[in-house]
């Protein structure tokens, strides 16, 4: 797997899956099934493995004093297997894949849920927002970044898309901005042979949509809060190009982003928002809103409309509930 993993994948995905498949593969393959010879491992081993990751019996002592995992996280482990396999079999080192035999447990029976990301209710965007609109006696904002939480929940930008954003992206006069690239943060540093030498780098690459430049139209509340952003770094002579910046005018950071959302959070008197929700509030209202799904995967930059199916589920199930009361004035 290692030899698949440096020689085959790395340099082939996104840096951050391949640090997502490198820590799957050192905390729950290497030192369980990773000990077997290729040609061994049967379905069962995987099988085994799997289940006691899962929480139930644990017969080979692979999860001693480790927590159960959940559905979303033991998935990871059979897929990153399955990928490993596949490679195997094509390049005739193994005579099947043993993986395509192993039954994934329904999700509903695993005792550790996956944590389903939420949305901010109206009454928390509203929250929100009079933190951002809220003035120093001598007219400064309290939280300069709420006014990037508002472009976030406006127009449903990733944390790095809109750190990655520059001023020349904004087209004022069009009403949209060009989204090109994301940052990637807390990216593992690598030597030569892909080995990890204990730094972190935030490099920016290009966005997850394949078309490359994705355009996202900009509401009147967008508009303000990037007018916002703009007149504040010209009033204090910031030189930046970056559309979220520190007073120094450099590109901020997601860690400084979320330090000061823990912090505005407390202060709306919502329970630990991360950076991402505020993306998820963007779909989630338009969505509530009766917006067709295929328009909201479209502006969130979804790869296809079935992430987004997944992704919104629980709001979908909503809407058919409440379709379904309709009946009742019949």
């Amino acid at each position: 797997m290692e030899h698949w993993l440096y020689r085959y994948t790395l340099g082939n995905v996104e840096d951050t899956t391949f640090d997502r498949y490198e820590n799957t593969y050192i905390h729950h393959i290497k030192d369980t099934i990773g000990n077997k010879q290729l040609g061994s491992i049967k379905a069962n081993d995987i099988q085994i493995l799997l289940d006691a990751k899962m929480g139930k019996r644990d017969e080979l002592g692979y999860c001693k004093g480790q927590k159960a995992l959940s559905y979303s996280s033991t998935i990871k482990i059979k897929e990153l297997l399955n990928q490993c396999f596949k490679h195997a079999v094509k390049h005739k080192e193994m005579d099947f894949n043993p993986a395509e035999l192993v039954v994934m447990p329904k999700r509903k029976l695993y005792p550790v849920k996956t944590k389903e990301a939420y949305s901010l209710t109206d009454d928390e965007m509203i929250a929100i927002k009079d933190i951002a609109d809220k003035l120093r006696k001598n007219g400064q904002p309290f939280y300069r970044y709420a006014w990037v939480y508002m472009v976030m929940m406006n127009t449903g930008l990733r944390v790095g898309e809109i750190i990655a954003l520059e001023w020349d992206d904004v087209d004022f006069d069009r009403n949209i901005i060009k989204v090109y690239e994301a940052v990637q943060s807390n990216v593992k540093v690598r030597d030569e042979n892909g080995k990890s030498i204990n730094k972190r780098h935030s490099p920016v690459t290009d966005t997850k949509t394949e078309e490359g430049m994705r355009p996202v139209s900009l509401n009147d509340t967008a508009i303000t809060y990037l007018t916002l952003l703009k007149e504040y770094a010209e009033k204090h002579n910031i030189k930046t190009k970056h559309v979220a910046y520190t007073d120094k005018g450099t590109r901020v950071s997601a860690r400084n982003l979320q330090r000061t959302l823990d912090i505005v959070a407390d202060k709306a008197n919502i329970p630990h928002l991360g950076l991402h929700i505020l993306r998820h509030t963007f779909g989630s209202t338009l969505l509530r809103k009766g917006v067709d799904i295929s328009v909201v995967s479209e502006l969130m930059g979804h790869a296809n409309i079935s992430i987004t199916y997944k992704t919104y589920i629980h709001i979908i199930k909503e809407q058919k509930a409440e379709a379904v009361k309709l009946l009742d004035l019949i």
